[in-house]
């Protein structure tokens, strides 16, 4: 069975992605932030790495950047649920 870690620090965005992918028979395992999610792959390596964008601790870029020096084959899907920002009319 293939293991996807999904790094986001709002609950109900991982626990969605988690019940979405995981109707599909993936495994899942969660992280709230780039730490977490550091420490865990000292424990195993993921097939799919799908992180927010935009998290406290270490952001998704951040997280993105060490993942591809300390295993650069694993796969990266970056989401952000950040709204855009209105601009006034001019």
């Amino acid at each position: 069975m293939q293991t996807i870690l999904v790094v986001d620090d709002e609950d109900a965005i991982r626990g969605l992605i988690k019940t979405t992918l995981g109707i599909g028979g993936y495994a899942i395992r969660e992280a709230r932030n780039g730490k977490e999610t550091s420490q865990l792959l000292e424990q195993f390596v993921p097939d799919l790495l799908i992180t927010d964008l935009l998290m406290p601790e270490k952001e998704g870029i951040e997280l993105i950047q060490e993942v591809r020096r300390s295993h650069p084959k694993i796969p990266i899907i970056a989401i952000s649920g950040r709204r855009p920002i209105k601009r006034e009319s001019t």
